[in-house]
């Protein structure tokens, strides 16, 4: 058999019996993308149209999303390597989550108006403490900003969100993203994606259950860019790779948000952490990428937004590889940890 040409390799010998599982495999990734409303590729509701305009919202700014063609990912190395009950299973999980959120979101945008509710500081540590008790490792907290958030949420459907948000991350497995490229890694994400949903939700709910909104925006897509939510939070800095790399986790985390009207939030400072100077000096995701998607110099937009992948490069090779990962793996901070990289680089500046 030929190799792939993008990324040189040859297609697995599936048996009679894995081939008609691949055919099952499409037929419940396109009713999935049925059941999301995704089957019809970018196309979805103009924003705000059907929902009221009102106060303590806040809508895009013109920042468009990437669209995520889900029909296109290769799943025969998930086949090949016996993964497509569990595939199958945290899918299943995926969908209930995002359909929760947009239920959810739903109830919220039809709820009359107030203002917002304020909330002490004994609000803000139940929360986290919530939050840690669901697995999720990262907790911050940011104003919400209109310029980050996208004209088009293509999972969630989401369009406008509450002025306040609460930033949260998990971690996935080190040895599963230093097997990338490959299914064990893009499992791995996917498997993130389910439980941080859930777990998002379910926080989301805590915080509804003290009397205070709540919009739940899932991780697998978002109606904001959850990275630089991410630093304006303190959770963390921007790598060379567009990847937030964090104290705790270094690249590997998924992220994702609630919105509330509880406020005040509690202050955050963003943090210094050195990563932007480290990746300077490192570029090993630059001269890693096999198709060459991490820029080598970031580039300013005007609406102070800074793209540092050239996502047109990126996403072919994403589909093939089962989401690739690459970046993360040859990162010093998945390998070695922040503490170890930094105290090395500050000793050798």
């Amino acid at each position: 058999m030929k190799k792939n040409a993008l990324t040189g390799r040859k297609p697995p010998q599936l048996s009679f019996a894995q081939k008609r599982m691949r055919t099952l495999l499409k037929v419940f990734n396109g009713i999935s993308l049925v059941i999301l409303g995704m089957s019809g590729g970018e196309n979805r509701r103009p924003p705000g149209k059907g929902w009221p305009e009102k106060s303590g919202l806040k809508r895009s700014r013109g920042l468009k999303a990437t669209f995520i063609d889900l029909s296109k990912f290769n799943f025969d190395p998930f086949i090949e390597k016996k993964m497509v009950t569990r595939s199958f299973q945290i899918f299943v999980r995926i969908i209930t989550g995002v359909l929760k959120a947009r239920k959810d979101y739903r109830k919220e945008l039809a709820a009359p108006a107030r203002p917002p509710k304020p909330a002490p500081r004994e609000f803000w540590n139940e929360v986290t403490a919530r939050a840690e008790s669901l697995g999720i490792g990262l907790v911050g907290f940011a104003p919400v900003d209109e310029s980050l958030i996208f004209t088009s949420d293509f999972i969630g459907k989401m369009d406008a969100l509450y002025e306040n948000g609460i930033v949260l991350g998990m971690e996935m497995d080190f040895a599963a993203i230093d097997a990338a490229p490959g299914p064990e890694a893009g499992l791995e994400a996917t498997r993130i994606y389910a439980e941080l949903g859930v777990a998002t939700n379910q926080l989301a709910d805590f915080i509804r259950s003290r009397g205070y909104r709540a919009i739940a925006c899932h991780p697998l897509g978002g109606p904001i860019l959850y990275p630089a939510m991410a630093v304006r939070a303190g959770l963390g800095q921007m790598g060379r790779s567009g990847l937030l790399i964090t104290k705790k986790y270094g690249p590997r985390q998924r992220l994702s948000l609630i919105a509330t009207d509880a406020f005040p939030l509690p202050e955050t400072a963003p943090p210094k952490l050195g990563i932007p100077e480290f990746c300077d000096k490192c570029r090993q995701c630059v001269s890693a990428c096999p198709v060459g998607a991490v820029l080598k110099e970031p580039v300013e937009k005007g609406n102070g937004i800074t793209t540092r992948i050239d996502q047109d490069k990126c996403i072919g090779y994403f589909y093939e590889t089962e989401g690739c990962s690459i970046c993360l793996k040859v990162c010093p901070f998945h390998q070695k940890g922040y503490e170890r990289v930094i105290k090395a680089f500050e000793n050798h500046s």
